[in-house]
């Protein structure tokens, strides 16, 4: 009885491969993808939901794959249905400084959710002011212990509880997204035949 569970269910499944749309395959693999396009039309990356961002892209940077987060353009209160800009990757950030001022400390991926998982991607913290986006990229290091001397929590402000341990890294490189992949950003069915 086993033996003819499993052989139906390995028919099913052969049907269904069978039957799929194989004619017809973007260069990334089957299906047509959901991907980001930057104000040029020029393509960044897929969209995926990563940690506690439900819209985000993956994009590489100097052979560096990193996660950035997305949101809905804002005008004032209103949402664009069909607009997206780049976003803070959290509300939080610690500085090694005492006035908020040089490169944020990037906090490894795991402490952050708190899950232990492992993230197959360089950790990154992206940061928006303004019109402006910089992404900050972890070197390829192990984590370190860090004191940070103050914080910016959004919309507050910098503040100072001295003596802040964190772990994470220092950024090796900084990118600043809109410049690289100008706003509005829009999201759409990538089949393209070409590579990239």
């Amino acid at each position: 009885m086993r033996y003819l569970k499993a052989a139906a269910l390995l028919a099913v499944c052969l049907a269904c491969s069978a039957y799929g749309d194989d004619a017809h395959k973007p260069a990334d693999g089957p299906g047509a993808l959901l991907s980001v396009f930057d104000a040029r039309g020029n393509y960044v990356g897929p969209v995926v939901g990563f940690e506690d961002r439900p819209l985000a892209t993956v994009i590489t940077v100097n052979g560096v794959t990193v996660v950035v987060p997305i949101t809905r353009l804002v005008n004032g209160v209103h949402l664009s249905a069909s607009k997206f800009e780049w976003s803070s990757s959290a509300g939080l950030y610690v500085y090694l400084s005492t006035n908020c001022s040089g490169p944020p400390v990037i906090f490894s991926s795991t402490m952050i959710i708190g899950s232990g998982q492992v993230v197959p991607v360089r950790p990154s913290l992206t940061i928006r002011t303004g019109s402006e986006t910089t992404l900050y990229i972890a070197p390829d290091t192990y984590s370190t212990t860090l004191v940070g001397q103050s914080q910016v929590e959004t919309p507050f402000g910098c503040f100072g509880p001295p003596g802040l341990t964190v772990t994470g890294w220092l950024p090796a490189s900084t990118y600043r997204l809109d410049r690289q992949y100008p706003e509005p950003l829009t999201i759409r069915m990538d089949d393209r035949q070409s590579s990239r």
